[in-house]
């Protein structure tokens, strides 16, 4: 219990200071509220599993129950709960360097592989606008498009209809072509993949 309640601990201290910097810079998406949710249950887990680590013998020599600080391991879990974003990257890390399929297996093997087939941007039309132009809309050709794809310029979202997997259609937004720049378009699904920035010239 002492294990538990100190994951939970470290790991609401991590996710509090977290929310409180996304909040404060007016960032926060709310399509991340369940990794706020779930933290303190993963840093509760992890602070468990570290927890039988030390108890199986790893990291310690043989002695009881009795011979434990229960100090020491509450401090543990409680720092096992903050970091456990951080943790659970670097074991993941490190299983998938020991454990990696040769080129050819697993995922690659496999029909229906989880991994996201990559965006690209092959085409935009026009491939540029002229400053103060009102209600523009341009025409995104490439591969791999999704239904929830959007078109984004300097990381701003603009209004986007999902035409194709090969195109998208957007509407500029006025402010972005009130006067001549060089702006930055990518595609971008929320959450999932995104296409490589190119050049679109307002001029």
């Amino acid at each position: 219990m002492l294990v538990i309640i100190a994951g939970i601990l470290g790991s609401f201290v991590h996710a509090a200071t977290s929310l409180a910097d996304y909040i404060g810079n007016d960032n926060f998406n709310k399509s991340w509220t369940w990794f706020y949710l779930l933290r303190p249950a993963i840093g509760m887990a992890l602070a468990l599993v570290f927890y039988f680590v030390i108890r199986g013998g790893f990291l310690t020599t043989s002695g009881g129950a009795k011979d434990i600080n229960p100090y020491g391991i509450a401090a543990l879990a409680c720092l096992v709960g903050m970091f456990s974003k951080q943790a659970t990257d670097k074991l993941s890390e490190v299983f998938t360097t020991l454990f990696r399929a040769a080129p050819g297996e697993g995922d690659e093997k496999r029909k229906g592989s989880l991994k996201p087939d990559a965006i690209t941007i092959t085409a935009v039309t026009p491939s540029s606008v002229l400053a103060g132009s009102l209600k523009q809309v341009i025409t995104v050709t490439g591969t791999n498009f999704v239904q929830d794809a959007k078109v984004y310029l300097n990381n701003a979202a603009q209004t986007t209809t999902f035409v194709s997997a090969t195109q998208l259609t957007a509407q500029i937004d006025d402010a972005l072509l009130a006067a001549p720049a060089i702006l930055k378009l990518k595609v971008m699904v929320e959450a999932g993949p995104e296409s490589p920035a190119i050049d679109f010239k307002v001029s």
